[in-house]
């Protein structure tokens, strides 16, 4: 059984039931082991009590809580400021992001400001039309320097 790291938008269009959404179930459904940065706990979390409720919070947080929780560490705080800083990419795509780096796994998402990157499986949207500018111009600067 492989391990991922399942990023927040993943998690979003799986308990939204977006368009996409048949793109993250094997992960959430099947035998893979998703790994939960902390950071991506509380995004859903803070979605779910503004979008819907507090039920279904609790309902996505034991859909969650069947996986492995990653708590975010000072080192991994300092890595993620790394990688963000190489990649400009924002602090919460950094963390997530060092979490899969520093367990070796892939991170899994559609987070169009991580395209591109090493060790990262993009799904695009439906209707989508694929990386933005500041993903584009990070992965192009910092390819290759922390792989």
């Amino acid at each position: 059984m492989s391990k991922v790291v399942l990023d927040t938008c993943g998690w979003l269009a799986y308990f939204a039931d977006e368009p996409h959404a048949d793109r993250f179930a094997p992960y959430i459904e099947g035998d893979e082991r998703v790994l939960v940065p902390a950071i991506v706990e509380y995004e859903v979390q803070r979605w779910a009590l503004r979008e819907v409720d507090e039920e279904k919070a609790d309902e996505y947080a034991a859909a969650m809580s069947r996986h492995e929780a990653v708590p975010i560490t000072a080192a991994l705080a300092r890595r993620a400021a790394e990688l963000g800083h190489a990649y400009r990419i924002a602090a919460c795509d950094a963390l997530v992001y060092a979490t899969a780096q520093g367990r070796g796994v892939v991170l899994v998402t559609a987070d169009p400001d991580l395209q591109g990157l090493p060790a990262v499986e993009f799904h695009q949207k439906a209707g989508a039309s694929g990386a933005t500018k500041k993903a584009k111009r990070g992965a192009a600067r910092g390819r290759g320097e922390f792989g």
